[in-house]
């Protein structure tokens, strides 16, 4: 390929057609492999080096993304852990609420009788709680049983232990 490299200088003339050997991105925009410009453009004379002249450079010329480096390698996706709370163990908050925590027991903040500094707890509108919870326990009105749709299974668990309905 006649990709001239001429220490920092574009070495295209000004009227001469020049076709992009390489897609890339620049400030202003996006040039993709094919793309026709003349010497003197602005995209031109900012990234010459993916330019090479078009009356001598065929299309097989142009370079292979392929045989580029490979690309990054990302870490891995967060796994998010869930607890499972049984079905019939959920309720669901009907308040949005948020209150300061309170000291750990045996802390030096339990003996100055305020309230532990910039942390709070939040409960959100629709956030599902298990019934055996504290925070449950101590404010049951905040909370509703869910409500859900009959499901195959539960037609066959009603129909293991009640008589059919005649």
């Amino acid at each position: 390929m006649a990709l001239a490299r001429t220490g920092g200088k574009n070495p295209f003339k000004d009227d001469q057609v020049v076709v992009a050997v390489r897609t890339f991105a620049w400030e202003g925009g996006t040039v993709t492999q094919g793309e026709k410009h003349r010497g003197r453009d602005h995209v031109v004379e900012r990234n010459w080096t993916a330019f090479a002249d078009d009356a001598t450079t065929l299309p097989s010329e142009y370079e292979n993304p392929f045989d580029g480096p490979p690309p990054p390698e990302h870490a891995p996706p967060a796994h998010v852990h869930t607890t499972s709370i049984p079905v019939f163990r959920q309720v669901v908050s009907a308040v949005d609420l948020m209150q300061p925590v309170k000291w750990a027991p045996a802390s030096p903040g339990t003996e100055t009788n305020r309230p532990p500094p910039f942390v709070r707890t939040h409960l959100r509108r629709g956030q599902i709680l298990d019934v055996l919870s504290p925070v449950v326990k101590q404010n049951p009105g905040w909370f509703v049983w869910p409500k859900r749709e009959v499901s195959a299974a539960d037609v066959e668990r009603f129909e293991r232990y009640e008589p059919e309905v005649k």
